[in-house]
C-alpha cells in the first residue's frame, strides 16, 4: 500500500475518533509531508533519490517538528490540530511500525536536545567515551557521564548532521598533580536521507575533544 496514503487514512481517522476533529484528505496530506520533512505533498510525491518507499530500509526515523510547525503556519485551517502535534506525530510513528511501513529506531522528540539525551548519549555513549580515551589518558580522572551542552542541526538534501557540543566531567585523584578533570568534546551526528526526510542510515559519529585545564589555571 501506499505509504503517503496509509498514514493520511490513519491521520483522519486518528483526529476524528481522539477528539481532535475531522481534517480534510487535503490538509491531512500536507500535514503527513512536513512529518516526513517536506514542505509540501507535492515535494514530497516527487521525491526520487529518497522516495517514502524505501522506507522499509531506513534504520532510523526523526520526524520533522520544525517543517510542521512551519506548514501549520502557512495553512490557517491547520492551527487546530497544533496544540495535539505531539499525540498525533507518535500516532504516525506507531501507524508505520503497526503497518511494517518501518522496523527501525524511532526519535520522536522535539526538542534537539532532549533528542541527543534520549536516543543518541545512551545508545552511542561507548562509541563516544572509546572516541575519547586517548584525552582521557592524557588525565588521572575517572570519568562516568557525558553531559550535553549544546545542540546544533545542518540540514540538506542527503541528510542530516547533529553537532553535539558537551562535556566529559571526571574526578581527580587528590594524590597525584592535576591533569585536567573535564573534557570538551564536538560529535557530529551524520544522518544519511533514505525515505523522505526523516527516514535515515545509521548514525555516523565523528569525534574530537581536549582536555580543559582552565581549572588548573584558576
Amino acid at each position: 500500500m501506499n505509504i503517503h496514503k496509509s498514514c493520511v487514512d490513519h491521520l483522519r481517522a486518528f483526529c476524528t475518533s481522539s477528539g481532535i476533529g475531522p481534517l480534510s484528505a487535503g490538509h491531512a496530506h500536507e500535514f503527513v509531508a512536513a512529518f516526513c520533512g517536506h514542505s509540501t505533498a507535492a515535494g514530497l510525491r516527487a521525491e526520487k533519490k529518497c522516495a517514502l518507499v524505501n522506507l522499509p530500509e531506513a534504520d532510523v526515523i526523526i520526524p520533522d517538528y520544525a517543517m510542521i510547525a512551519l506548514r501549520i503556519s502557512q495553512i490557517p485551517s491547520l492551527a487546530a490540530v497544533a496544540p495535539h502535534v505531539e499525540r498525533i506525530v507518535r500516532s504516525l510513528c506507531e501507524h508505520l511500525v503497526s503497518e511494517g511501513h518501518f522496523t527501525g529506531k524511532v526519535w520522536d522528540e522535539s526538542d534537539l536536545i532532549d533528542l541527543v539525551e534520549s536516543h543518541i548519549i545512551p545508545e552511542y555513549g561507548s562509541q563516544i567515551l572509546d572516541g575519547l580515551a586517548g584525552e582521557m589518558a592524557t588525565t588521572n580522572a575517572y570519568f562516568e557521564g557525558i553531559d550535553v551542552n549544546d545542540v546544533e542541526i545542518r540540514k540538506s538534501e542527503d541528510g542530516v548532521q547533529l553537532i553535539i557540543n558537551g562535556t566529559l566531567d571526571g574526578e581527580n585523584d587528590p594524590d597525584k598533580p592535576f591533569t585536567g578533570t573535564s573534557i570538551k568534546f564536538e560529535a557530529v551526528v551524520n544522518l544519511d536521507c533514505v525515505a523522505g526526510r526523516f527516514g535515515f542510515s545509521a548514525p555516523e559519529i565523528e569525534l574530537g575533544g581536549e582536555v580543559d585545564m582552565s581549572g588548573y589555571y584558576d
